[in-house]
């Protein structure tokens, strides 16, 4: 299961914008609160990995990419970019078709690992502080899958 933690939180956030093509200005806005109002089912260990952490995300599809910029407060998105940010922390890149996958599967967390392992969802660290977080969570993450959790 690793890179699962991190992978889960960013397609909770790509769901949501997944939707709908990636709208300009005003209605990024939308999109931020319609996530927020959503993020109490995100797990609460979430936070702990994105709290903090600004986040380029790269949706490609057949017909465009587009880069949404994140800034998150525990889960919730503080602020959000129709651009990417030059700062950023994290960076992933999924494609439309690993989120819509994922998102339709009847075992999702079984797809997300499939997706991983197929390169379709990827994502790199940025910083020192963002690097520990998913280190740690990999590990723990891995620990549970070797035990079976």
């Amino acid at each position: 299961m690793k890179k699962t933690v991190v992978a889960l939180m960013i397609l909770l956030f790509a769901a949501v914008a997944v939707g709908q093509p990636v709208p300009e200005g005003e209605n990024l806005e939308e999109v931020k609160e319609a996530y927020n109002n959503q993020s109490s089912k995100v797990p609460g260990f979430v936070g702990n990995i994105v709290g903090g952490e600004t986040v380029n995300i790269n949706l490609k599809s057949n017909q465009s990419s587009e880069t949404i910029g994140a800034e998150f407060k525990g889960v919730e998105i503080e602020n959000i970019s129709e651009s990417r940010y030059e700062d950023y922390t994290l960076e992933v890149n999924v494609t439309d078709t690993a989120i819509k996958t994922v998102v339709e599967s009847e075992q999702p967390f079984k797809e997300l690992r499939n997706q991983l392992q197929s390169e379709n969802i990827e994502y790199e660290t940025r910083s020192v502080s963002a690097g520990i977080k998913v280190k740690i969570f990999e590990t723990l993450n891995s620990l549970a899958s070797i035990i079976g959790l």
